[in-house]
């Protein structure tokens, strides 16, 4: 239905942000860790993590991401002994205060790295660029269409990494019922 009164290229969009959530909310389907390769593969358990990208031509593992992928060694012992780059990543990820999206783990910085802890230049309102989880910067809580964290005002919404465009957070029955939570809460006698 939506194909004969859409311009094809909106279907098309419509369709890579419905894969996109699909991979992002499956135990089982994998992206390329490539930047903006659009490759997903599905691992199965006891499977082995390794992709050799058919699109990209790159070799990863699909669990930590590291490539080319550690024949004969596993994440952890691999990570392990890598021990300088992850050390100094980490270094540099307090010192600058970027995060971790607590879906992937994926590193998140704020445009402005001098003030990533204050909501003066850029909300804690956040999308992962990699797996698109809604987070707040500030406590790292997952957010939905009907929880905030209260770390940033309700009104607040996202901005998508990948369009620019404004994603809005509450629903508008979430917002209804906060504002009357609110309404309940300033009315009632204190004690």
């Amino acid at each position: 239905v939506l194909r004969a009164i859409l311009p094809a290229a909106i279907v098309e969009r419509l369709v890579q942000r419905s894969l996109e959530k699909a991979v992002g909310s499956s135990g089982d389907l994998w992206p390329c860790p490539t930047p903006d390769c659009p490759n997903r593969v599905a691992l199965e358990d006891g499977q082995t993590p390794r992709l050799e990208c058919h699109l990209c031509g790159a070799e990863h593992c699909l669990r930590c991401h590291a490539s080319p992928y550690h024949t004969g060694v596993g994440c952890t012992d691999r990570a392990g002994s890598a021990g300088e780059p992850a050390d100094e990543l980490l270094e540099w990820m307090e010192k600058t205060g970027s995060r971790q999206c607590p879906q992937c783990r994926m590193g998140v910085t704020k445009q402005d790295l001098n003030q990533q802890s204050t909501q003066r230049a850029e909300c804690h309102k956040m999308i992962c660029r990699n797996c698109s989880a809604k987070f707040c910067f500030k406590c790292l809580k997952q957010l939905t269409s009907d929880f905030s964290c209260g770390c940033t005002r309700n009104n607040h919404g996202f901005i998508d990494p990948k369009t620019g465009n404004f994603v809005a957070h509450l629903t508008e029955p979430s917002r209804r019922r906060r504002a009357e939570q609110r309404r309940v809460s300033m009315s009632s006698p204190k004690k």
